[in-house]
């Protein structure tokens, strides 16, 4: 692979880590927990040839971590010996091994890296009761899910971008200004270079509010396109909040890794694409099993379009959604048609937005396209045994939907 000046690789800084090798500096779980690569909670099961064998109990931060092993020489020997039925929470940075273990006993857990000194006034104290741990976990948790971070073509397809969507509930501020660390795989998962942005440490807040659903961009830098003309890789992206400000989220978020297929070169690799005029649209199934679940927000498709309007091939960009909403998506973007044209290949981004309306709720359409390459899916959640409403209007004309405790026709004005 070419590249026009050296990249240099750079880690992601976890404000921790330093912390932690350094004993007289107290840096508690909670402070480490939003910055940190992943977090679990496991329980010890095997002591068996030097290997110590654990059950994760619940993710935190970070996904696909089932099972857990740690050598015995890193067990610290101020907890005595290893022995089955030890719980407690487990922390990784940026590489694959444990950096730290938090124990649990009974009902409060340590909170506190082993060996540190708490300072005078610290307020914090070095066992906390393990509800008050695992209410501030759960919120850091939940930081971590509904911000979901992907790495796709721009709109215009000149380039790249990286797309911040609020997959919450609530109203989020997001720091745009964070940092991020673009990492270029070979199709045989091979690191091959990564590339900072900003290229220095002088990191600006950029803070944006994004309702439930909404989206935000940042574009990637120029270099990342023109080095990977006539390449066939992945990328995915490390962001990292790093700032202390009015972010609701902080932490370290990787994308999973986004082919990228640059067949342009010269000066093509600056000229912007035109829209691809869509004929047929064609919505998604909604699941009935996520819908039940309350599973909602936005399911991202690039698609390859061959010359005679047909889509050839249709990938998620970034996570997605469960619950086979990603391969309802898939199915449905490649039902799509566009207009012919004598390109060999072009391709475009779709999205497919999933919501739910309340029983009783005024029902839109089963679907709607939003845009040209947007459609919105609606599904209405079930009624529940026992329970009745009536639908009607209030004193300023609106309607509002009511609970009643005795039958009555459903949705009866």
């Amino acid at each position: 692979m070419r590249w026009k000046a050296p990249v240099t690789v750079f880690l992601v800084v976890l404000g921790y880590a330093a912390a932690a090798a350094r004993a007289e500096i107290p840096v508690s779980l909670i402070k480490g927990a939003p910055y940190s690569r992943s977090l679990v909670k496991a329980r010890l099961t095997e002591v068996a040839d030097n290997q110590l064998s654990f059950r994760v109990e619940r993710i935190y931060v970070g996904d696909e971590i089932l099972t857990l092993s740690l050598p015995a020489y890193r067990w610290p020997k101020e907890w005595g010996k290893a022995k089955n039925g030890f719980e407690g929470y487990f922390v990784f940075s940026q590489n694959p091994d444990v950096d730290t273990i938090f124990p649990i006993e009974g009902d409060r857990a340590r909170t506190f890296y082993p060996g540190t000194v708490v300072e005078i006034g610290e307020r914090t104290p070095e066992w906390q009761p393990l509800a008050e741990v695992e209410r501030q976990l759960a919120m850091i948790a939940r930081r971590h899910r509904v911000l979901v971070a992907a790495f796709s073509r721009s709109e215009d397809l000149s380039g790249f971008q990286v797309v911040f969507t609020n997959r919450g509930n609530e109203r989020m501020t997001v720091n745009r200004g964070g940092l991020l660390v673009y990492r270029v795989y070979d199709l045989q998962g091979k690191v091959l270079a990564e590339l900072r942005d900003p290229p220095d440490w002088n990191l600006r807040p950029d803070y944006v509010e994004l309702d439930p659903g909404e989206s935000t961009s940042v574009d990637a830098p120029p270099q990342l396109s023109q080095d990977l003309v006539g390449q066939r890789v992945k990328v995915a992206v490390i962001y990292t909040n790093m700032e202390e400000g009015p972010s609701l989220w902080s932490g370290t978020k990787e994308t999973r890794p986004y082919l990228v297929e640059v067949s342009i070169s010269g000066p093509k690799s600056s000229r912007s694409s035109p829209p691809v005029p869509v004929e047929v649209s064609t919505a998604p199934t909604y699941i009935g099993l996520a819908m039940r679940a309350g599973i909602e927000g936005e399911v991202r498709v690039t698609v390859d379009i061959l010359p005679d309007g047909r889509v050839d091939t249709a990938t998620v960009i970034g996570e997605g959604l469960p619950i086979g909403l990603n391969a309802a998506s898939i199915e449905a973007a490649k039902k799509w048609r566009f207009a012919p044209a004598e390109e060999a290949k072009r391709h475009r981004e779709l999205v497919f937005e999933f919501r739910t309306v309340g029983y009783c709720d005024l029902a839109p359409p089963p679907s709607e396209r939003i845009g040209d390459y947007k459609v919105r899916v609606w599904k209405q959640r079930e009624k529940r045994d026992g329970i009745s409403y009536a639908m009607g209007a209030t004193s300023e004309g609106t309607l509002q939907c009511t609970k009643i405790s005795t039958p009555a026709p459903d949705c009866a004005f």
